[in-house]
């Protein structure tokens, strides 16, 4: 394949030992046919009194001459090969480089193609083969960029000092340049930051998780921030705000008996996943018929009293109807589930339901756990005895078991996530829910859980929930 040097302009030829050959110079009526490169000169043949010879150019010369529409950039990466037949390789070309098409001879195209060193500058050519189809993959189009981040867990609430944990992707079907996390304050001054050049198609949040420090974030409103930008200039941006409170010691109110029948609200509407369009099981409805009720059980604060306060030192922040986020269960406002404890965990909804309707004292709702000094919630659900009881109530023959023994196969089998069925559980080393069904991607639970401090709904996607696995109980 020929190039015909720039009109506007001639070019000296060389020789071998690259001194210029006195009176040829390439013009617009010189076509060039690349032959060979050797350092940073083209080797290329001319005719001249009837007969071929080599000459050689700078590669600059040839690459400034060539005719434009040869000039592309690599989509793709992909092998290349000395010689247009063979196995015997000289490398490969990445995404983003230059090359020129020069010749194709059977199953191969021949190609010069840049070199670039770690900045990102062109360091060298080199000619190469390369086979048919990845030619033509290398000069295939993406089109429109696929940038996005995905499976990051936002954090609502924290408290001062506490850590969270950094997850997510970032994918595009261009090579990623950027990533950026940050956490901003109330005022956006930077609180801790990691910024990272990369090159790939997929970059794990994961690798930055160490570097954003959330225990620095101050009391206030913040932003946890994620952007990303790639080869083709696109970018995407995730600010997420997020509160920080003040580490506080929930304290004994006045003595004395609180509650009553009219603190007892029923149970809230539910505005869930349909798990009896996914499952006709009437056992599998009747689990998470009463899951439904633990979770929507409705009542009134009648005194003050702690949330869990958990292995990291924390206390949980139970969220009141209004939108309050305290360190306590508040008197006079509105919750909606079962309490989130580990100290008595066995109350189902009609158990809480009566705890309320009679009253209790603070001494009744506030002990420690273990040897921990902090008073904390003395009675509720954890994750555990939440699905023991839904399993229950549908019927299943088990016994209580925690988290760690669940998998143990006396009562439960694993089965693969694609297979999951309302009514089936997911469960890992420290925690355990029960399936509701499908949304979409994401996967519909019922739950208690210390992160919020109650029992709930809630919908999770795939890669949140990638330590699970999922269990069925055998008999159904």
């Amino acid at each position: 394949l020929a190039y015909t040097a720039n009109p506007e302009k001639k070019y000296p030829v060389y020789n071998k030992s690259h001194s210029k050959i006195k009176g040829l110079m390439l013009s617009s009526s010189s076509p060039i046919r690349i032959i060979a490169i050797d350092g940073k000169w083209a080797a290329f043949l001319y005719s001249t009194n009837g007969t071929t010879k080599t000459g050689y150019v700078p590669l600059s010369t040839f690459t400034a001459v060539a005719i434009p529409q040869n000039k592309e950039t690599a989509q793709a990466e992909t092998t290349v090969y000395r010689r247009d037949s063979g196995s015997k390789t000289a490398g490969r070309i990445t995404a983003g480089s230059t090359l020129y098409t020069l010749a194709s001879a059977g199953s191969r195209v021949q190609i010069l193609y840049s070199v670039r060193n770690s900045s990102g500058n062109i360091r060298n050519w080199q000619m190469g083969w390369v086979n048919r189809s990845d030619h033509n993959k290398l000069l295939t189009v993406m089109g429109a960029s696929t940038l996005r981040i995905t499976g990051v867990s936002r954090p609502t609430v924290l408290q001062q000092g506490s850590f969270f944990t950094v997850t997510g992707t970032v994918s595009s079907n261009y090579n990623i340049k950027e990533v950026r996390v940050a956490i901003r304050n109330a005022a956006y001054n930077v609180v801790s930051k990691r910024y990272t050049s990369t090159n790939t198609k997929s970059f794990s949040l994961s690798l930055v998780d160490k570097y954003i420090l959330f225990n620095k974030a101050t009391p206030g409103k913040n932003y946890y921030i994620i952007w990303a930008k790639d080869a083709k200039g696109k970018t995407v941006l995730m600010n997420m705000p997020f509160t920080v409170v003040k580490k506080t010691i929930p304290t004994a109110p006045s003595s004395g008996r609180a509650g009553g029948p009219s603190y007892f609200l029923g149970y809230d509407r539910y505005s869930g996943v349909n798990y009896k369009g996914q499952t006709s099981s009437s056992r599998r409805i009747a689990a998470l018929n009463k899951a439904k009720k633990m979770v929507t059980i409705k009542w009134k604060c009648p005194m003050n009293f702690p949330t869990w306060y958990n292995i990291e030192g924390y206390y949980s922040y139970a969220k009141a109807k209004d939108g309050t986020v305290s360190t306590q269960f508040l008197k006079g406002k509105t919750y909606v589930g079962i309490p989130y404890s580990m100290k008595n965990h066995s109350y189902d909804n009609e158990a809480w339901a009566n705890v309320i309707k009679k009253g209790y004292t603070w001494k009744e709702m506030a002990a420690p756990f273990y040897s921990s000094v902090y008073k904390t919630a003395a009675k509720g659900s954890d994750c555990s005895y939440f699905v023991y009881l839904c399993m229950r109530a549908g019927g299943a023959n088990v016994t209580y078991q925690t988290t760690y023994t669940m998998s143990n196969g006396q009562y439960y089998k694993r089965i693969d996530k694609s297979r999951m069925k309302p009514g089936d559980v997911l469960l890992c080393s420290h925690h355990t829910m029960l399936f509701a069904g499908r949304v979409g991607s994401r996967y519909a639970v019922f739950e208690s859980t210390s992160d919020g401090a109650t029992t709930r709904y809630k919908l999770f996607t795939a890669a949140e929930l990638a330590e699970y696995s999922a269990y069925r109980y055998k008999y159904w």
